[in-house]
């Protein structure tokens, strides 16, 4: 399939076959999936590696459907952009009634990308390794800013900023994924009749360097 793009200043979204990519001055922001999501039901995680895609563009938005075929739910995934500011907004379409353990939906970013700063606090991220490693940073988080220590290639810096409940979380992936995880996470273990819900809201802005 073609992919289908979005373009920003100085940056622009575009589709692969397990997602959404940003890419920026011919740096590609996000890591191998880009745009992702996982949900936990019964202990088990469902995720964007494990779904397949549709992608869809209209003047001004470019919408993504994801669905993974052992649960029964769709998410439907709008992208606008406004100069460098990406807004992301994803419903859940619930099928049939499910009881969901905990929502996560955000970027998987470039592995260099490797410090963040929550209010005056700057905190340098551990190197990649073998498995993965939860960083630990203030429950209650909305906002937080992504960038290099040592930026000598031009990458942009990143903001990311959540506006649903929950908080948001970063985390190291491991090798075979290879880059850092920012993401807002709904916690709150939840019933969920058939219907639609919102369930992810989001600003994103690329700072170039």
């Amino acid at each position: 399939l073609k992919p289908l793009s979005l373009p920003g200043e100085d940056f622009y979204l575009i589709s692969n076959l397990k997602g959404l990519n940003i890419i920026s001055n011919g740096k590609r922001v996000t890591g191998n999936i880009g745009a992702h999501s996982a949900i936990k039901i019964l202990e088990k995680w469902h995720d964007s590696t494990q779904a397949e895609f549709q992608f869809e563009k209209n003047k001004d938005s470019l919408i993504v459907r994801q669905w993974c075929w052992n649960i029964p739910a769709v998410q439907r995934w709008v992208f606008t952009i406004n100069k460098n500011i990406i807004l992301w907004d994803s419903e859940l379409e619930v099928e049939n009634f499910m009881s969901i353990e905990e929502i996560k939906t955000g970027l998987i970013l470039n592995s260099c990308y490797d410090k963040i700063t929550i209010g005056d606090n700057t905190i340098l991220l551990p190197d990649l390794n073998s498995s993965w490693e939860q960083i630990e940073i203030p429950s209650n988080t909305k906002e937080v800013l992504i960038g290099i220590d040592n930026n000598t290639l031009g990458f942009p810096d990143i903001v990311f900023k959540s506006f649903l409940s929950g908080s948001i979380v970063i985390q190291n992936a491991d090798k075979n994924i290879n880059g850092r995880f920012v993401q807002a996470s709904i916690t709150e273990e939840k019933e969920y009749p058939a219907g639609k819900y919102n369930i992810f809201n989001a600003e994103i802005k690329i700072m170039p360097r």
